[in-house]
């Protein structure tokens, strides 16, 4: 890539940060880089419809997957839906380097699809971070 694109690429959000107006998108490239370090699988939009699919007794590949999560949620509950997502997640991991720098760089806004609590937890340490004396 050529350096002064990434000077400026990087000037850019330089100012963006410096003017409170730096926002991220974190997508669930990121939690899957993380467990791949782990030599781990954490579970992605089809692991989860895939899931629910079994649960309802249907096949996959017959609904869309916003249908599939509605019908479940229909038949389940949003409670169940919620719990479910929630225990396709291994409890044990904590967040990688990368959700913590995301913190580092004080970003405004970070906007993300993913839906382990993973940057929930590394802003928690964040914050606990910046109010240690």
């Amino acid at each position: 890539m050529n350096k002064s694109v990434v000077k400026e690429a990087l000037d850019c959000l330089w100012k963006a940060r410096q003017n409170n107006n730096l926002v991220i998108f974190v997508g669930s490239g990121v939690s899957k880089f993380y467990a791949k370090t782990l030599n781990k699988k954490f579970p992605d939009w089809k692991d989860l419809i895939n899931n629910l699919s079994q649960s309802l007794g249907i096949l996959g590949n017959e609904l869309d997957y916003l249908q599939i999560a509605q019908m479940y949620e229909d038949y389940y509950g949003r409670k169940e839906l919620i719990q479910k997502v929630i225990d396709l997640f291994p409890k044990s991991y904590e967040p990688g380097e990368l959700h913590e720098l995301i913190f580092e760089v004080e970003p405004a806004h970070i906007i993300t699809t993913n839906y382990d609590d993973l940057l929930k937890r590394a802003l928690k340490k964040s914050i606990k971070h910046l109010f240690t004396v």
